[in-house]
């Protein structure tokens, strides 16, 4: 047979009999269909195209949640690039600890785009990261004045084991006297370190556990369109 390709609607005068009938157009898939023609009729072929879809591949970090125009698509690393019909889309990207990424995509059939996420850090994680620090530096302060206060520990009970033997002379009393003193000074100040770096942690942990992104959305995005009006719909055949 010969091939003939010319843009539809397209009615050619072809032999009876069978023929293969091919319609293609960028965006779509191909529709193959056999016909039988038959002399002196006219068959006709309807061929209904369904459009390619786009794809979409985000760029973002792991175990991050991906929805696409209200509708929960997965969670990254995504296994495959997001299949999505012809049109306007909004991307929202969220992660705990991370404001929320919100982007508005135009695709076209069978185009695929690449959108780079960036997750920046919410005000309330930057809060909790700092309390942490907070804290892990308080415990520390915490166990050098504990580590003086020992110290202090020590000397008073190397004079207290001289009281069965030689005894003590007054200066050495006076000693006793000012290394206790002196311990309990640096174990108080040691437990005030303490009780701030756990004070420090459990206020962190709060603002680390509650620290959820918060989605801000044009109030008419997902407003359906209204339906046309009844003198507004063409007649069906």
């Amino acid at each position: 047979d010969q091939k003939l390709t010319k843009p539809v609607p397209y009615g050619p005068d072809v032999t009876a009999g069978k023929h293969h009938v091919h319609v293609f157009a960028p965006g779509y898939f191909d529709y193959d269909q056999d016909v039988q023609a038959f002399e002196n009729t006219v068959t006709p072929v309807n061929a209904d195209l369904r459009e390619k879809p786009a794809r979409l591949v985000l760029d973002a970090q792991a175990n991050a949640a991906v929805s696409i125009d209200g509708r929960f698509a997965g969670t990254t690393p995504l296994s495959a690039a997001i299949q999505l019909p012809a049109g306007r889309h909004l991307v929202v990207v969220t992660k705990n600890g991370y404001k929320a990424f919100t982007q508005e995509v135009d695709l076209k059939r069978d185009d695929k785009r690449t959108v780079a996420v960036k997750l920046d850090s919410s005000g309330q994680r930057i809060v909790a990261d700092s309390l942490f620090i907070s804290a892990a530096g308080a415990a520390v302060v915490g166990g050098v004045f504990t580590g003086v206060a020992l110290v202090e520990q020590g000397k008073a009970s190397d004079l207290n084991n001289q009281r069965g033997g030689a005894g003590l002379t007054e200066q050495d009393a006076d000693d006793y006297d000012f290394y206790k003193s002196a311990r309990n000074r640096w174990a108080t100040v040691a437990g005030v370190a303490y009780g701030v770096s756990a004070a420090s942690l459990l206020t962190g942990i709060v603002f680390f556990a509650f620290d959820q992104p918060t989605v801000n959305l044009p109030p008419d995005r997902f407003e359906q369109n209204p339906s046309p009006s009844p003198k507004n719909q063409r007649p069906r055949l």
